[in-house]
């Protein structure tokens, strides 16, 4: 008997004809909703076989008397074989362990590799061990598929992780059975999901009394008229505080359930908000154990129970009914092309995808990631709902001005007249000194200011200075974030005073309602999400935002100066132009923004569909990124003496331990914080000391206040 895999807890070994057909047989079930099944099941078959070679065989049976040694290939027998049938198979099995390469380093690669004596005899071992393997056809490919490289592009991909998550799955039943079993979600279906959901509504819904409630019940209502449609791309159009997150899901519930999907996805722009829309899911679906999965860079695990090991192992492929994620999760794994991202993309298939806050996605990857979304809603049974208050103008992007989008809410403009909470107060035609801010916030009670950058808040702060005053940035960690958001949101709600001054952190989503606001000069929609954390509740009269231009200065670079250019750009139009006046609580100034500065961007700035119609997975990978700038992370000490020695206590296993260790890294998540590399890179070892390639351990100043301090010495 040739073997897979050495001995087990129980002492048995892994028998390699039978891991081949199990993941043959997982991956041909994973990728059935596509029409990809053939191919995944064939990639299943051949992607191990070169262990069949008596030179893996020996090396594996030597590591089971323990010896550290390295073994010889074992992809490049299935690669060879793969290439004799169908090419893009020889593709997909030589990454599956090492992450997709290109379709010209593939066929270089087997050129050479290929042609070793040991992987002939390794595929004549195979097929005399598993016949099934003797006379191979070149596999049956969805009728869809054609000729369109960018189609080839996705449906390769997707097999590929169909292929990756078999072979994990297969291999760790073999090592660990129990922890098979810790995978298995809630047994729960769409309907169950969708009857617990209603009895939660029931409580909140029918509660008129007031404009916002009766906005946002007819938001509900219109979300489950239109969920019977068919699937495709939706525009879920909702006035801040309309009630998007939960209208959202009873629409993704209810669509779930009349075309038969398997999951749904919430994707959302910040860590915070899918905190916070997670904490919202688990509250309806009794705290949402082996339900509800919230997977981002912030998150982590604590714990042994089962719960958190559920969430753990879920995270690593989505083998969820609801998962809570954010966008740069989603499509820097949809884009990426290591095993460990790209495994859990064909969950995307058959399941609604609820794109949150939708103008936030990044101009310059508009292109690819527009392609995709067309991609799977064309050809992978997914739905694509794209959700926000100040809706994006996709279709002046070339190649998607016939971007077929439903409205779900038909009558959103009378939403948006009747939920019009604030008046604009532009005063950014002259600049205004910190001084000046600090003085106007003092003259209310309790009042945010919103600026561009974390120098700005750290120094608007420091003026401020007091103890009912507030900083959030993303130089704090997660941890400091979410206690400082529940700070706030507590004296608020108990009407203290309150000082928040924030970056744009709290754009998007976060739970904020203050009576007063100011603006730092931005993007249009950035003002009007701005101005969603003031009067949310819709009580106040008057309440108003301010438009303002720190006199300090500073803007970032790229598509948030273009987007202030803009703004100004149509504001001084406005003036002149009565058709045409400008007022942010007017959607059509939002749609003429977007569309000035999608014609002004180009929307592909790494040339990612040029790469990605040669099938070249690995420049793809280097080419997309949803945050422009390049950061390096780094480990920070905070909170009281118990939580900073747990910090230290981790990075010291994390230290130790032989190899990177995932489920460490994940628990020091919530006490780290990015830092651009350009920043990084002066302050050498004298302050971040390395930990792992990416990581690091913060050795400067970390402020209670303010986070991380970037001083040099």
């Amino acid at each position: 008997m040739a073997i897979a895999h050495t001995r087990n807890y129980a002492g048995v070994r892994h028998d390699l004809v039978q891991h081949l057909r199990d993941t043959a047989r997982l991956a041909e079930e994973f990728a059935a909703p596509f029409g990809g099944d053939e191919v995944a099941r064939m990639a299943g078959l051949l992607h191990d076989i070169g262990k069949f070679n008596p030179a893996f065989q020996s090396y594996l049976f030597a590591r089971e008397q323990g010896l550290q040694i390295s073994g010889p290939d074992h992809k490049a027998a299935g690669a060879k074989l793969a290439k004799r049938v169908f090419y893009p198979l020889a593709l997909l099995v030589q990454g599956h362990h090492g992450g997709l390469t290109s379709k010209v380093a593939c066929k270089t690669w087997l050129d050479t590799t290929g042609e070793d004596a040991a992987v002939d005899a390794a595929i004549a071992e195979a097929q005399r061990l598993a016949p099934d393997l003797e006379h191979i056809t070149p596999p049956s490919l969805p009728p869809w598929l054609g000729s369109a490289p960018l189609s080839a592009e996705l449906f390769y991909r997707m097999v590929y992780s169909c292929l990756v998550d078999a072979d994990y799955l297969d291999t760790e039943r073999h090592f660990r059975e129990s922890r098979s079993k810790e995978r298995r979600s809630a047994a729960v279906t769409m309907a169950d999901l969708w009857q617990m959901f209603e009895r939660n509504q029931g409580a909140k819904s029918g509660k008129l009394t007031d404009k916002v409630n009766s906005v946002r019940h007819e938001v509900y209502l219109a979300c489950l008229a239109s969920a019977t449609g068919e699937q495709g791309i939706y525009r879920l159009t909702v006035p801040t505080g309309g009630g998007k997150t939960r209208s959202a899901l009873g629409f993704a519930l209810r669509h779930a359930m009349k075309h038969d999907l398997q999951r749904i996805i919430v994707a959302v722009p910040f860590t915070t908000v899918t905190e916070q829309t997670a904490d919202e899911y688990r509250a309806i679906f009794g705290n949402g154990d082996g339900i509800v999965l919230e997977h981002h860079s912030g998150m982590d695990y604590p714990g042994k129970g089962d719960k958190s090991q559920w969430a753990a192992l879920a995270a690593e492929n989505w083998d969820a009914s609801l998962v809570v994620t954010t966008t740069v999760q989603l499509f820097d794994s949809l884009f990426a092309n290591s095993p460990s991202r790209c495994r859990k993309l064909h969950r995307l298939a058959k399941s609604v995808i609820i794109i949150d806050e939708a103008q936030s996605l990044p101009p310059g990857m508009l292109r690819p990631i527009l392609s995709a979304i067309e991609e799977l809603t064309r050809n992978y049974r997914t739905t694509i709902v794209l959700a926000t208050a100040t809706q994006p103008s996709f279709e002046v992007i070339a190649g998607f001005d016939e971007l077929a989008a439903h409205e779900i809410v038909a009558n959103y403009r009378d939403h948006f007249r009747r939920l019009k909470r604030v008046e604009y107060d532009w005063q950014a035609d002259q600049k205004i000194t910190w001084p000046e801010v600090a003085r106007r916030m003092r003259e209310h009670r309790q009042a945010l200011v919103i600026v561009n950058t974390k120098r700005q808040a750290a120094n608007l702060y420091l003026e401020l200075a007091g103890a009912d005053t507030y900083h959030l940035s993303a130089m704090m960690c997660p941890a400091h974030r979410r206690k400082v958001i529940a700070e706030v949101q507590s004296r608020l709600g108990a009407k203290e005073p309150c000082y928040l001054v924030a970056t744009p952190v709290v754009e998007a989503g976060v739970e904020l309602d203050f009576p007063f606001g100011m603006r730092a000069l931005a993007r249009v929609d950035s003002i009007v999400q701005a101005a969603g954390r003031v009067n949310r509740s819709g009580g106040l009269s008057g309440a108003t935002v301010v438009v303002f231009d720190p006199a300090e200065g500073g803007m970032p670079e790229g598509s948030p100066l273009l987007g202030r250019q803009i703004t100004e750009s149509l504001h001084r139009l406005g003036q002149f132009d009565r058709q045409h006046p400008f007022d942010p609580n007017d959607l059509d100034v939002c749609r003429r923004f977007f569309a000035q500065l999608y014609r002004l961007t180009s929307t592909d700035s790494g040339d990612v569909q040029t790469y990605r119609t040669t099938l070249n997975y690995a420049e793809v990978a280097s080419r997309f990124h949803m945050i422009e700038e390049e950061n390096v992370s780094v480990v920070v000490e905070y909170g009281d003496e118990g939580e900073r020695e747990t910090v230290r206590k981790l990075i010291q296993r994390l230290a130790d331990a032989a190899q990177p260790d995932r489920g460490l890294v994940r628990d020091l998540q919530p006490y780290t914080v990015s830092i651009p590399l350009k920043q990084a890179e002066p302050l050498g070892g004298g302050k971040i000391k390395p930990l792992l390639p990416g990581i690091g351990v913060w050795q400067g100043r970390y402020d209670k206040h303010l986070g991380l301090i970037l001083e040099r010495e």
